[in-house]
């Protein structure tokens, strides 16, 4: 089983590098901050459907008001305004 990560690791040093070649010579006109964004959102699509039935997180408690305060209070002090 550790081969196979260390091979999903190789996988993804290609894909990263062949995605900046691929950017630096198509996308040159598109702004950094939509690359970013189309890209974080891809990824999250991507993902979503292995989160879901791998983690499984519909099976979890749901979390108290505290922690979700928590969460909220470090949104928004750590990254919205700070």
């Amino acid at each position: 089983q550790q081969s196979i990560g260390v091979w999903m690791s190789v996988a993804a040093c290609l894909s990263y590098g062949i995605g900046t070649v691929y950017a630096r010579s198509h996308l040159q006109k598109v702004s950094g901050m939509t690359l970013l964004t189309a890209q974080l959102s891809i990824a999250a699509v991507i993902l979503l459907p292995f989160a879901w039935f791998i983690d499984r997180p519909y099976s979890l408690a749901f979390p108290s008001y505290e922690s979700i305060l928590g969460v909220v209070g470090l949104a928004l002090f750590g990254t919205a305004i700070g």
